[in-house]
């Protein structure tokens, strides 16, 4: 992946967190599939979730439990090589995105909980 500048890294990572809480399922599903790979590997502590249609669940999951939120970027992210990290607020949780990136799109996303902010 060629380097990213600050402002491209920030507006991938904005799009990124924004999907998570997307109502209108084709917007949802448009900006999940123009994001992330056919064969994304997404890793939280409520699961590994693989492609798609397992993200598209995991953000109706999302919405279902914390109707309303949205998430609040924290800082600038942060690029190296073929990695973006990001830290973020979601209601009365904080934590960190890592996603590792090929061809423009996340290959593997890792997110971390601090528990409450």
């Amino acid at each position: 992946m060629p380097a990213q500048s600050a402002n491209q890294a920030k507006q991938f990572m904005s799009e990124l967190l924004a999907t998570w809480t997307e109502t209108d399922p084709a917007a949802r599903r448009a900006a999940i599939v123009s994001h992330y790979h056919d064969d994304i590997v997404f890793f939280d502590p409520d699961g590994v979730f693989t492609g798609h249609a397992d993200l598209e669940s995991f953000s109706d999951s999302l919405q279902q439990r914390f109707p309303g939120q949205r998430f609040e970027m924290v800082g600038e992210p942060a690029a190296v090589g073929d990695a973006l990290r990001t830290y973020w607020h979601f209601g009365p949780v904080s934590g960190m995105d890592f996603a590792v990136i090929a061809y423009g799109k996340v290959k593997t996303l890792y997110a971390f909980l601090e528990g409450p902010a």
